[in-house]
Protein backbone atom coordinates (compact mmCIF):
# COMPACT_ATOMS: atom_id res chain seq x y z
CA UNK A 1 0.00 0.00 0.00
CA UNK A 2 2.86 2.37 0.79
CA UNK A 3 4.39 1.69 -2.63
CA UNK A 4 1.05 2.28 -4.38
CA UNK A 5 0.53 5.51 -2.43
CA UNK A 6 4.03 6.70 -3.32
CA UNK A 7 3.38 5.99 -7.01
CA UNK A 8 0.08 7.90 -6.91
CA UNK A 9 1.60 10.86 -5.07
CA UNK A 10 4.49 10.97 -7.53
CA UNK A 11 2.09 10.81 -10.47
CA UNK A 12 -0.17 13.65 -9.34
CA UNK A 13 2.08 15.92 -7.30
CA UNK A 14 5.70 15.48 -8.32
CA UNK A 15 6.02 17.40 -11.59
CA UNK A 16 9.82 17.43 -11.40
CA UNK A 17 9.97 14.02 -13.11
CA UNK A 18 7.80 12.24 -15.63
CA UNK A 19 5.79 9.17 -14.62
CA UNK A 20 6.89 5.88 -16.15
CA UNK A 21 3.75 3.68 -16.39
CA UNK A 22 5.33 0.64 -18.08
CA UNK A 23 8.39 0.95 -15.88
CA UNK A 24 6.14 0.82 -12.81
CA UNK A 25 4.44 -2.31 -14.17
CA UNK A 26 7.34 -4.19 -15.75
CA UNK A 27 10.48 -2.72 -14.24
CA UNK A 28 13.64 -2.03 -16.24
CA UNK A 29 12.39 -3.98 -19.26
CA UNK A 30 10.70 -0.83 -20.59
CA UNK A 31 12.96 2.20 -20.20
CA UNK A 32 11.61 5.36 -21.85
CA UNK A 33 13.10 6.03 -25.27
CA UNK A 34 16.25 8.14 -25.13
CA UNK A 35 15.17 9.64 -28.45
CA UNK A 36 11.72 10.95 -27.56
CA UNK A 37 11.25 10.99 -23.79
CA UNK A 38 12.18 14.68 -23.42
CA UNK A 39 10.26 16.00 -26.41
CA UNK A 40 7.27 18.35 -25.92
CA UNK A 41 4.01 16.77 -24.68
CA UNK A 42 5.77 13.56 -23.68
CA UNK A 43 4.61 13.68 -20.05
CA UNK A 44 1.71 11.23 -19.76
CA UNK A 45 -0.09 13.62 -17.41
CA UNK A 46 -0.30 16.24 -20.15
CA UNK A 47 -1.62 13.59 -22.53
CA UNK A 48 -4.30 12.57 -20.02
CA UNK A 49 -5.28 16.17 -19.28
CA UNK A 50 -5.55 17.02 -22.99
CA UNK A 51 -7.66 13.92 -23.70
CA UNK A 52 -9.99 14.55 -20.76
CA UNK A 53 -10.33 18.23 -21.71
CA UNK A 54 -11.37 17.08 -25.18
CA UNK A 55 -14.29 15.11 -23.72
CA UNK A 56 -15.31 17.93 -21.37
CA UNK A 57 -15.20 20.59 -24.11
CA UNK A 58 -17.22 18.46 -26.52
CA UNK A 59 -19.84 17.73 -23.86
CA UNK A 60 -20.15 21.44 -23.06
CA UNK A 61 -20.31 22.41 -26.74
CA UNK A 62 -23.07 19.91 -27.49
CA UNK A 63 -25.07 21.22 -24.52
CA UNK A 64 -24.43 24.83 -25.54
CA UNK A 65 -25.63 24.22 -29.11
CA UNK A 66 -28.81 22.34 -28.17
CA UNK A 67 -31.14 25.33 -28.62
CA UNK A 68 -28.98 27.45 -30.90
CA UNK A 69 -28.74 27.68 -34.69
CA UNK A 70 -25.91 25.75 -36.29
CA UNK A 71 -22.77 27.42 -37.59
CA UNK A 72 -21.87 26.60 -41.18
CA UNK A 73 -18.09 27.11 -40.81
CA UNK A 74 -17.60 26.63 -44.54
CA UNK A 75 -14.30 28.51 -44.87
CA UNK A 76 -12.83 26.89 -41.78
CA UNK A 77 -13.96 23.42 -42.89
CA UNK A 78 -12.25 23.90 -46.24
CA UNK A 79 -9.02 25.02 -44.56
CA UNK A 80 -9.21 22.27 -41.92
CA UNK A 81 -9.73 19.45 -44.39
CA UNK A 82 -7.20 20.77 -46.92
CA UNK A 83 -4.59 21.16 -44.17
CA UNK A 84 -5.14 17.59 -42.96
CA UNK A 85 -4.90 16.23 -46.52
CA UNK A 86 -1.51 17.93 -46.90
CA UNK A 87 -0.27 17.01 -43.41
CA UNK A 88 -1.40 13.39 -43.74
CA UNK A 89 0.27 13.11 -47.14
CA UNK A 90 3.50 14.53 -45.71
CA UNK A 91 3.46 12.06 -42.81
CA UNK A 92 2.60 9.07 -45.00
CA UNK A 93 5.31 9.79 -47.58
CA UNK A 94 7.87 10.75 -44.93
CA UNK A 95 7.34 7.61 -42.86
CA UNK A 96 7.33 5.39 -45.96
CA UNK A 97 10.61 6.98 -47.09
CA UNK A 98 12.27 6.47 -43.70
CA UNK A 99 11.02 2.88 -43.53
CA UNK A 100 12.44 2.18 -46.99
CA UNK A 101 15.73 3.91 -46.13
CA UNK A 102 16.04 1.82 -42.96
CA UNK A 103 15.33 -1.40 -44.83
CA UNK A 104 12.18 -2.19 -42.84
CA UNK A 105 10.04 -5.17 -43.69
CA UNK A 106 6.34 -5.43 -42.89
CA UNK A 107 6.69 -6.62 -39.27
CA UNK A 108 9.40 -7.40 -36.69
CA UNK A 109 11.51 -4.28 -37.28
CA UNK A 110 13.66 -3.52 -34.26
CA UNK A 111 15.49 -0.34 -33.24
CA UNK A 112 18.70 0.37 -35.17
CA UNK A 113 20.46 3.28 -33.45
CA UNK A 114 19.37 6.68 -32.08
CA UNK A 115 20.87 8.58 -35.03
CA UNK A 116 19.18 6.34 -37.60
CA UNK A 117 15.88 6.08 -35.71
CA UNK A 118 15.49 9.78 -34.83
CA UNK A 119 13.99 10.97 -38.19
CA UNK A 120 11.32 8.26 -37.98
CA UNK A 121 10.61 9.15 -34.35
CA UNK A 122 10.19 12.83 -35.30
CA UNK A 123 7.57 11.91 -37.90
CA UNK A 124 5.75 9.72 -35.40
CA UNK A 125 5.82 12.63 -32.92
CA UNK A 126 4.18 14.84 -35.57
CA UNK A 127 1.59 12.10 -36.08
CA UNK A 128 0.98 12.00 -32.31
CA UNK A 129 0.58 15.78 -32.01
CA UNK A 130 -1.66 15.87 -35.11
CA UNK A 131 -4.23 13.92 -33.10
CA UNK A 132 -4.74 17.02 -30.94
CA UNK A 133 -5.54 19.07 -34.04
CA UNK A 134 -7.92 16.34 -35.21
CA UNK A 135 -10.01 16.95 -32.08
CA UNK A 136 -11.37 19.85 -34.15
CA UNK A 137 -13.29 17.27 -36.21
CA UNK A 138 -15.61 16.86 -33.23
CA UNK A 139 -15.69 20.59 -32.45
CA UNK A 140 -16.90 21.23 -36.02
CA UNK A 141 -19.61 18.57 -35.65
CA UNK A 142 -20.80 20.09 -32.38
CA UNK A 143 -20.89 23.67 -33.73
CA UNK A 144 -22.80 22.50 -36.81
CA UNK A 145 -25.37 20.73 -34.60
CA UNK A 146 -24.32 17.36 -35.99
CA UNK A 147 -24.39 15.70 -32.58
CA UNK A 148 -25.75 12.49 -34.13
CA UNK A 149 -22.30 12.06 -35.69
CA UNK A 150 -20.59 12.26 -32.29
CA UNK A 151 -20.95 8.57 -31.58
CA UNK A 152 -19.28 6.33 -29.01
CA UNK A 153 -16.98 5.12 -31.80
CA UNK A 154 -16.03 8.68 -32.76
CA UNK A 155 -15.31 9.79 -29.19
CA UNK A 156 -13.48 6.61 -28.22
CA UNK A 157 -11.33 6.75 -31.36
CA UNK A 158 -10.28 10.39 -30.92
CA UNK A 159 -9.83 10.18 -27.14
CA UNK A 160 -7.87 6.93 -27.07
CA UNK A 161 -5.64 7.18 -30.14
CA UNK A 162 -3.84 10.21 -28.70
CA UNK A 163 -3.06 8.23 -25.52
CA UNK A 164 -2.03 5.04 -27.30
CA UNK A 165 0.42 7.00 -29.42
CA UNK A 166 1.85 8.70 -26.37
CA UNK A 167 2.55 5.19 -25.08
CA UNK A 168 4.22 3.98 -28.27
CA UNK A 169 6.17 7.18 -28.84
CA UNK A 170 7.45 7.31 -25.27
CA UNK A 171 8.76 3.75 -25.25
CA UNK A 172 9.33 2.55 -28.82
CA UNK A 173 9.19 5.33 -31.46
CA UNK A 174 10.98 3.37 -34.17
CA UNK A 175 11.02 -0.03 -35.87
CA UNK A 176 7.55 -1.57 -36.00
CA UNK A 177 6.01 1.69 -34.76
CA UNK A 178 6.19 2.97 -38.36
CA UNK A 179 3.42 0.82 -39.84
CA UNK A 180 0.29 2.13 -38.09
CA UNK A 181 1.02 5.88 -38.57
CA UNK A 182 1.93 5.35 -42.22
CA UNK A 183 -1.26 3.43 -43.01
CA UNK A 184 -3.44 5.72 -40.89
CA UNK A 185 -2.00 8.83 -42.57
CA UNK A 186 -2.78 7.28 -45.97
CA UNK A 187 -6.38 6.64 -44.90
CA UNK A 188 -6.63 10.22 -43.70
CA UNK A 189 -5.53 11.55 -47.10
CA UNK A 190 -8.54 9.75 -48.57
CA UNK A 191 -10.90 10.65 -45.74
CA UNK A 192 -10.14 14.37 -45.55
CA UNK A 193 -10.13 14.60 -49.35
CA UNK A 194 -13.66 13.21 -49.20
CA UNK A 195 -14.66 15.78 -46.56
CA UNK A 196 -13.04 18.57 -48.59
CA UNK A 197 -14.86 17.67 -51.79
CA UNK A 198 -18.23 17.21 -50.08
CA UNK A 199 -17.80 20.69 -48.55
CA UNK A 200 -18.20 21.94 -52.13
CA UNK A 201 -21.13 19.54 -52.72
CA UNK A 202 -19.03 17.52 -55.15
CA UNK A 203 -20.40 13.96 -55.35
CA UNK A 204 -17.97 11.42 -53.87
CA UNK A 205 -19.08 7.79 -54.23
CA UNK A 206 -16.21 6.29 -52.23
CA UNK A 207 -17.47 6.89 -48.66
CA UNK A 208 -18.12 3.20 -47.99
CA UNK A 209 -14.70 2.31 -49.44
CA UNK A 210 -13.02 4.61 -46.91
CA UNK A 211 -14.72 2.69 -44.10
CA UNK A 212 -13.56 -0.58 -45.68
CA UNK A 213 -9.99 0.74 -45.80
CA UNK A 214 -10.32 1.75 -42.14
CA UNK A 215 -11.47 -1.75 -41.23
CA UNK A 216 -8.62 -3.23 -43.25
CA UNK A 217 -6.08 -1.08 -41.39
CA UNK A 218 -7.27 -2.46 -38.05
CA UNK A 219 -7.10 -6.00 -39.43
CA UNK A 220 -3.44 -5.30 -40.29
CA UNK A 221 -2.81 -3.79 -36.84
CA UNK A 222 -4.34 -6.83 -35.12
CA UNK A 223 -2.20 -9.12 -37.28
CA UNK A 224 0.89 -7.04 -36.49
CA UNK A 225 0.22 -7.25 -32.76
CA UNK A 226 -0.43 -11.00 -32.93
CA UNK A 227 2.74 -11.52 -34.98
CA UNK A 228 4.86 -9.58 -32.49
CA UNK A 229 3.35 -11.50 -29.57
CA UNK A 230 3.44 -15.02 -30.98
CA UNK A 231 6.51 -15.21 -33.23
CA UNK A 232 9.60 -16.13 -31.18
CA UNK A 233 12.43 -13.61 -31.42
CA UNK A 234 10.31 -11.04 -33.24
CA UNK A 235 10.56 -8.10 -30.82
CA UNK A 236 11.22 -7.91 -27.10
CA UNK A 237 8.23 -5.63 -26.47
CA UNK A 238 5.57 -8.28 -25.85
CA UNK A 239 3.59 -6.34 -23.24
CA UNK A 240 3.45 -3.22 -25.42
CA UNK A 241 2.42 -5.41 -28.36
CA UNK A 242 -0.38 -6.93 -26.24
CA UNK A 243 -1.71 -3.44 -25.42
CA UNK A 244 -1.59 -2.45 -29.10
CA UNK A 245 -3.21 -5.75 -30.12
CA UNK A 246 -6.25 -5.35 -27.86
CA UNK A 247 -6.58 -1.66 -28.71
CA UNK A 248 -6.63 -2.46 -32.44
CA UNK A 249 -9.09 -5.29 -31.77
CA UNK A 250 -11.46 -2.90 -29.97
CA UNK A 251 -11.39 -0.45 -32.89
CA UNK A 252 -11.85 -3.25 -35.40
CA UNK A 253 -14.98 -4.44 -33.56
CA UNK A 254 -16.41 -0.91 -33.38
CA UNK A 255 -15.72 -0.11 -37.05
CA UNK A 256 -17.19 -3.43 -38.22
CA UNK A 257 -20.31 -2.71 -36.15
CA UNK A 258 -20.50 0.80 -37.66
CA UNK A 259 -20.15 -0.59 -41.19
CA UNK A 260 -22.81 -3.23 -40.55
CA UNK A 261 -25.30 -0.70 -39.18
CA UNK A 262 -24.56 1.96 -41.82
CA UNK A 263 -24.13 0.02 -45.06
CA UNK A 264 -25.64 -3.44 -44.50
CA UNK A 265 -29.00 -2.45 -43.07
CA UNK A 266 -31.83 -4.40 -44.68
CA UNK A 267 -34.08 -2.22 -46.75
CA UNK A 268 -37.71 -2.44 -45.73
CA UNK A 269 -39.74 -4.53 -48.16
CA UNK A 270 -42.63 -2.90 -49.96
CA UNK A 271 -46.06 -4.24 -49.09
CA UNK A 272 -48.64 -4.66 -51.80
Amino acid sequence: KKRERAIMESFFFDWSKKPDPLGALFGDKYPPSEISKDWPLMDVRYALIISLLYLVVIYMLVKYMENRPAYDLFSFRVFHNAFLVILSGYMCIGIAYEAYSNGYGLFCNDAISPDVDRPMARLIWIFYVSKIYEFLDTVIMALRNKSQQITVLHLYHHFSIFLIWWLNLYYFPQGDAYFAPMYNAFIHVLMYSYYLLTSFNIPCPWKSFITKFQILQFVFFVLQGAWEILVPGCLDIKELSIINFFYALSLLALFVDFYRKTYLKRRPTKKD
